[in-house]
């Protein structure tokens, strides 16, 4: 009997070594086009508007529009097979760019990319809060990023150097081609695990929830909403900046492509793994059994690493850029761990990949469609107005590094709420689902007091269909 038990306990870690090598490929696949903005933007004679639009934007279009469906499915579905399917899609479109000679054909690579990369981070976060239980949920989040960090790094290292010896049609092969490895050993290591058995609140012997009562349950939960609002402002700043810190190098310092992705992949290599594993140590410690802890020290780090971010747009310096820059990137990783941890503690075990689908999506539209298509057209609109077109980037980067105080706003928001909510979702009474038709059923309970709605966006976040009246 002892034995089994270390064996399943053993067997959780080591799938998630491999959930960390799919996130990975993943964040590696989106690190390697901001690299390749200005090779794309080259060879088919696009503005940096026009790049944004094939390199980031439509790609974020399929994801928005793929994520909640894919969600939903996590909530009710196989996860691990879907985790598997999604891994094939985004490998093999990441590689299809070796036989696309057209921008229509690149076009097509980017949809289904857009499309593998949306089910991945619903799928994986409903996986692990079944493989973790509460109080180790944070450190299995929290190592996450340290996957994501290292395939950034190889990434953009080992890409950039194909990319300047060969093509970035043939580093794109490659990469994908290194996917689909990770994939087939994915395919063969991941298994599924029983929904909300860990947190005590299983979920087999009833219907699953819609998705606007899951909607609505979710925003309801203070402390939930400021997470997800934090997320999308960490995701706008620093992924939408990240998009162009290569032209931004390559730009203003005169430095090669190949000599950006050097800098760069030492940033999210190095810096970006060491940030990671210094923060699960720091929260290791004060956030095990205290929720706020973890909110307060995203709240410090993200209003302190604003000003390396605005030093870095600011800056003539080649090395004074590149510190800052070592600074303040590695908040896009060591976020996760903390945000997510409260959000899928803050909702119903069967919530929990449609709330992640919606954090995934929402954060894809600010990361990869507004933030880099408002950075491009600030560029296109500065460009004609300054001495040294050249040094566009640097203007259009200078207003999107002050964002980070209001992520700090929000996650400071979410720590005042972040205990009464997870009290909430734990002795919450719900054996059957709630039929969002027969709301007059329904109560949602709470201590305190809140004002009268003042709109009818606020009147839709107060239905009350969650508690049974007793």
């Amino acid at each position: 009997m002892a034995s089994d038990i270390v064996s399943k306990v053993d067997r959780r870690w080591y799938m998630l070594i491999f959930v960390m090598l799919l996130e990975a490929c993943r964040i590696g696949q989106v690190a390697f086009m901001s690299i390749v903005t200005d090779p794309i933007k080259s060879e088919f004679n696009l503005s940096d508007s026009g790049t944004a639009f094939i390199v980031s934007f439509i790609y974020a279009i399929v994801a928005i529009f793929s994520a909640i469906p894919l969600g939903i499915v996590a909530d009710r579905g196989n996860r691990t097979k879907l985790i598997v399917a999604s891994g094939f899609l985004f490998s093999l479109f990441f590689a299809a760019p070796i036989l696309a000679s057209s921008y229509f054909l690149l076009l097509i690579s980017r949809i289904g990319v857009g499309l593998g990369h949306a089910g991945m981070m619903p799928l994986k976060m409903s996986f692990l809060a079944d493989k973790f239980g509460a109080r180790d949920r944070a450190t299995a989040f929290m190592l996450l990023p340290i996957g994501g960090s290292a395939g950034a790094w190889a990434a953009i290292a080992g890409g950039g150097y194909l990319t300047d010896l060969y093509s970035w049609r043939f580093a794109m092969f490659v990469l994908g081609m290194t996917s689909l490895a990770v994939t087939i050993g994915s395919w063969m290591v991941l298994r599924e695990p029983e929904r909300g058995g860990l947190d005590g609140i299983p979920v087999a012997n009833r219907k699953s929830l819609g998705f606007l009562a899951t909607m609505t349950f979710a925003m309801r939960q203070r402390s939930v909403r400021h997470c997800v609002i934090g997320c999308i402002v960490i995701n706008f700043w620093i992924y939408g900046m990240a998009w162009w810190l290569a032209p931004f190098l390559t730009r203003s310092f005169g430095i090669s492509v190949a000599k950006a992705s050097a800098l760069l992949g030492a940033v999210h290599g190095t810096v970006g793994v060491a940030a990671v594993i210094i923060t699960f140590f720091i929260l290791d410690k004060i956030g095990k059994d205290d929720p706020v802890k973890p909110l307060w020290f995203l709240t410090i780090a993200s209003a302190i690493l604003t000003v390396p971010a605005v030093i870095m747009a600011f800056t003539h310096s080649l090395t004074v850029a590149m510190i800052m820059m070592w600074l303040f990137l590695p908040m896009g990783y060591i976020y996760i761990g903390p945000v997510y941890a409260a959000v899928s503690t803050g909702v119903l075990p069967d919530m929990r990949g449609q709330v992640s689908a919606v954090m995934g999506m929402v954060s894809g539209i600010a990361s990869t469609a507004i933030a880099p298509m408002t950075i491009g057209f600030i560029s296109d609109l500065v460009a004609p107005r300054i001495s040294n077109p050249l040094d566009s980037v640097r203007y259009a980067l200078l207003p999107i590094a002050l964002t980070g105080l209001w992520a700090a706003l929000h996650f400071w928001l979410a720590s005042k709420y972040v205990k009464e909510d997870q009290l909430r979702v734990a002795t919450h009474d719900d054996h059957e689902s709630p039929n969002a038709l027969d709301r007059s059923r329904w109560q949602y309970s709470s201590t305190t007091n809140h004002p009268e709605p003042t709109s009818i966006f606020t009147k839709l976040a107060r239905l009350r269909f969650f508690t049974v009246r007793r």
